[in-house]
């Protein structure tokens, strides 16, 4: 299963409708981690046969609810439960993130996803061998397809398959919109 992971477009739509065109062929769904639920409103309609699945973030207005656009929502995907939100309400930064971390273990999630930091972020934690229990959960954040804070715009693409599950950041050329 692939699916693109955007966050943070800020009002940008442009970069994102670029990159699903470009991927389109190939990607089972859409996944936007907040601060953009305007733009989600018009890829859904601009992509219908794309299944789009979002969360609000910090600057989207919370009516978006009634839009199917949540603060923050499991999703079983590809066989892996996905955690998806925008960070704020677990205070992630660029280097923290152990409030998200310990949530998504608590609720059982393979995969956590989140925005809000600006940068990309891929962190795995294995399961702890002396708590009972316990498993991994792999943690990522796409970076801001609009305002990033590591460099070039940026998006994910997230691959879930028999094999594992790989996080590919991606980089867009700030100038052209296309693919660096």
């Amino acid at each position: 299963m692939k699916l693109l992971v955007f966050s943070d477009s800020h009002g940008r739509l442009e970069p994102m409708r670029s990159i699903i065109r470009m991927h389109m062929e190939d990607t089972d769904a859409v996944l936007h981690l907040g601060d953009g639920a305007a733009e989600v409103l018009t890829l859904r309609s601009v992509f219908p046969t794309i299944p789009f699945y979002a969360v609000q973030g910090n600057c989207d207005d919370a009516s978006y609810t009634a839009y199917d656009i949540p603060y923050d929502r499991f999703l079983n995907l590809g066989g892996k439960m996905l955690f998806l939100c925008h960070g704020d309400r677990f205070g992630v930064t660029q280097s923290s993130h152990g409030a998200l971390l310990a949530f998504a273990k608590h609720k059982r999630a393979d995969i956590a996803l989140f925005g809000h930091a600006h940068v990309v972020c891929e962190a795995y934690y294995p399961a702890d061998d002396n708590k009972p229990g316990d498993k991994s959960v792999h943690i990522f954040s796409p970076g801001s397809i609009s305002v990033p804070r590591d460099g070039a715009p940026s998006f994910g693409i997230l691959d879930i398959t028999e094999k594992g599950i790989l996080f590919s950041p991606g980089r867009v050329n700030p100038t052209t919109g296309a693919n660096a």
